[in-house]
């Protein structure tokens, strides 16, 4: 089998060979937009469809049998075991103010790096 090779063909497409597999790949810049929008979409429901994994985990094992994870996840689950409030609300309750200290360091960061 020979090596992989790029060859341009009549109105600018790039064909690769590989052995006795073409592949047709169209480098003419078109696309490029609609592609970037299908990985942004890609990557929201990759995104969705993870937390949706680590959310039935947390609610389906680890908060049942009282088990304290790292992190936010383990302090929500040792205060939701001692009082009625839900881990969810605890996660977020705990999140919302760590992500908007975040973003204001970040803020003053960037502020400081420009002057």
């Amino acid at each position: 089998m020979r090596g992989a090779s790029d060859r341009v063909v009549g109105n600018g497409e790039r064909v690769r060979e590989k052995g006795f597999e073409f592949m047709r790949r169209v480098d003419k810049g078109h696309g490029k937009r609609e592609n970037k929008i299908f990985r942004y979409v890609t990557d929201i429901l990759l995104i969705i469809v993870a937390n949706s994994i680590y959310a039935l985990g947390v609610n389906m094992f680890v908060s049942p049998n009282n088990i304290a994870p790292g992190g936010v996840t383990g302090v929500s689950v040792i205060i939701s075991s001692i009082t009625p409030i839900p881990v969810g609300v605890l996660i977020a309750g705990i999140n919302i103010p760590l992500i908007i200290q975040i973003g204001r360091a970040s803020c003053r960061e960037r502020v400081f790096i420009l002057v």
